[in-house]
């Protein structure tokens, strides 16, 4: 590879001489050279400003004065690589200021090759990031090193051009040419709007302007196009270019392509919008909507967990969710874990949890695995969504249909279904139970004696005694008015039966006393065996029920009524 300026006339070679030398020297980024041994062989009035060294300071000294400590291993891997032939685009980097401030640094690295295609040195172009202070100084005999200079240009990979102050440019390097698609003979003599979209036609009168009155332009963020009609995003440095007596006679620039960074950007800034976006439902919501581990510790918990549960999300993350479970309800959490680490999810699963007061809480919850970028699950979300106001309103419902609204027993459909299943249980398991069937002696003389609300208050107090000869397996019911009736499974033994026959009739007897009144009554019973006095329900509560009806003849219905 040549340089470009091996194939220009002496007298080209002059102009070029003073352009590129002027390029350097006014550039607002440092423009270093050092041989392959390390050693600082150029300096530009920008790399002065951005390290605090000056040329007469630094040219010749090692570039290992602007390493940090910790960097000193990357010029190693950095010469390595430029001697292989290879360049390095926008490599971030520290360094060190001549007073030992730390700089953040970006740079372009690229070999500098000689006449004969021999790699002797490096070339940086290097960029303060976020830095706005750059001031120029005149370097001694430029002219001299014309070659070099060119071999730093054009081994560049950033665009460096030169233009006159009516826009037609002059010089143009490889790297230009490799962002642009033009080649130096296409556009050298010809308008740098060649470049440009036409909606930005307008930017090169101002820049032209500004840098007529000694203006610069640092990291000017703008759009070009290529001579493929692409259109790419530019960062560009503008700097006048001035004669021996400081007048302004042309415009240098150094461009370097960031489509790739502003489309990150853009990506990065769509990202946030749409990571703000989604904190703002999960805020939003009314579900409580939670993450946590695969150890099931807590690691997010919304506005509505707070509400739904009581806890801050201070007092919950950290700690493991079984904080808020009920001690019959620990299990589930180690087979909820079990099912996400196998990658399933838990769909409307209903459960209950406890507030930080104490109480109940209902829900449904959903619940799903969190996977990372590589596919791997490493947690579970969870969207709870607070039930308690429908199970209870579901209750009530179930209540009013299945329940006796005056003594709550079961009433007659939810009893009827019950015998309907005991009978196809014990018949299935070859089982035995009994029915029982009662009517009160006496009620309907309460009733006309002292009113409703009296027979009221005794048929709440006959329904209390009457449970109380019943165990926790057996159904007691209110079937209406007076009448009620009992499911006694497994019990069927003659003995059993009549001792629980005995024991109604006593609690039953015992005098009631309401309002200041003490009433007596009685109850009539009807017992049913199954299956020995019928197999179907129809046959075993006939048999009751005709039981009953025959033991009320019997008795001569009575009520003391005493005041």
């Amino acid at each position: 590879m040549q340089s470009e300026l091996s194939t220009y006339t002496d007298g080209d070679r002059d102009v070029l001489a003073s352009h590129y030398a002027a390029i350097i020297k006014d550039a607002d980024d440092a423009i270093i050279a050092n041989d392959l041994n390390g050693v600082i062989t150029s300096w530009n009035s920008a790399a002065e400003q951005i390290y605090g060294y000056t040329a007469e300071e630094i040219m010749g000294r090692s570039v290992f004065v602007l390493f940090p400590p910790d960097k000193l291993n990357e010029e190693a891997s950095i010469l390595y690589d430029i001697s292989n032939g290879k360049k390095l685009k926008h490599y971030y980097t520290t360094r060190l200021h001549k007073n030992g401030e730390l700089l953040n640094i970006s740079l372009t690295l690229s070999p500098i090759i000689d006449t004969d295609g021999k790699i002797v040195g490096i070339s940086k172009i290097a960029r303060k990031l976020c830095d706005t202070s750059n001031q120029a100084w005149l370097a001694d005999n430029l002219t001299q090193h014309t070659d070099y200079y060119a071999a730093i240009i054009e081994s560049s990979e950033d665009a460096i051009i030169s233009k006159s102050l009516d826009g037609i440019v002059i010089t143009w390097n490889n790297a230009a040419e490799r962002i642009f698609g033009y080649s130096a003979n296409e556009m050298i003599g010809k308008p740098i709007t060649t470049v440009f979209p036409e909606n930005k036609y307008e930017e090169e009168e101002m820049i032209l302007r500004k840098i007529s009155n000694g203006e610069r332009f640092k990291h000017f963020r703008t759009q070009r196009i290529t001579k493929g009609q692409k259109t790419i995003d530019v960062s560009v440095t503008i700097s006048p270019i001035k004669d021996e007596d400081g007048k302004v006679v042309g415009v240098s620039k150094i461009a370097r392509d960031v489509t790739e960074l502003v489309l990150r950007d853009s990506m990065a800034t769509k990202l946030a919008i749409r990571s703000n976006h989604f904190s703002a439902i999960v805020e939003s919501s009314d579900d409580a909507i939670v993450s946590k581990t695969l150890d099931g510790v807590v690691t997010s918990w919304n506005s509505a967990a707070e509400s739904i549960f009581g806890y801050t999300a201070e007092e919950m993350i950290g700690e493991h969710m079984t904080k808020i479970f009920p001690i019959d309800r620990l299990q589930e959490e180690e087979e909820i874990l079990e099912k996400i680490k196998n990658g399933n999810k838990v769909n409307h699963f209903q459960t209950v949890r406890l507030h930080k007061d104490g109480h109940e809480v209902h829900l449904s919850v959903t619940i799903s695995p969190v996977v990372n970028n590589d596919g791997k699950i490493i947690g579970a979300s969870k969207i709870a969504r607070d039930i308690t106001e429908k199970i209870k309103s579901e209750r009530k419902l179930w209540q009013l249909a299945n329940n006796d609204n005056l003594t709550d027993l079961p009433n007659r459909r939810l009893f009827m279904k019950r015998i309907e299943s005991e009978v196809l249980k014990a018949s299935s398991e070859n089982d035995k139970f009994t029915v029982m069937y009662m009517d009160l002696n006496g009620f309907k003389q309460v009733n006309d004696s002292y009113g409703h609300a009296v027979g009221d208050q005794l048929l709440i107090q006959v329904s209390s005694r009457l449970l109380s000869c019943f165990r926790q397996s057996d159904t007691l019911a209110r079937l209406g008015g007076d009448e009620f009736a009992a499911l006694l499974p497994g019990l069927s033994k003659q003995e059993d039966v009549l001792n629980m026959h005995n024991k109604i009739q006593a609690v039953i007897l015992t005098p009631f006393e309401i309002n200041n009144y003490k009433i007596q009554i009685s109850v009539s019973i009807g017992i049913a065996t199954f299956p020995d006095n019928g197999e179907s329900v129809e046959a075993l509560l006939h048999c009751a029920d005709t039981r009953m009806y025959y033991e009320k003849s019997t008795i001569k219905e009575y009520a003391y009524l005493k005041k």
